[in-house]
């Protein structure tokens, strides 16, 4: 059973990578914000700014001194 539940976990992400997207928020329908951590160990500043410099790609981008979890670190960034 479990060898299975993982064959399809795996399938269902595989084939979300390869339908079309329907829907893709950051591609300027509507206001999407994306924060940028600066002390982040989990991704680098080069990964995080090529998050935000996809083509088509519309954010407003926040720095902010954080590591990767702002939630429990720093959560009134994340309100704010």
């Amino acid at each position: 059973l479990r060898i299975v539940t993982v064959i399809s976990r795996t399938l269902q992400a595989v084939s979300c990578t390869l339908e079309p997207r329907r829907y893709v928020p950051w591609k300027g329908a509507f206001r999407s914000m994306y924060l940028i951590f600066e002390d982040d160990n989990a991704l680098s500043h080069a990964v995080q700014e090529g998050i935000v410099a996809q083509p088509g790609a519309v954010f407003e981008v926040v720095r902010c001194k954080s590591n990767h979890s702002p939630v429990f670190h720093r959560p009134k960034i994340v309100v704010e």
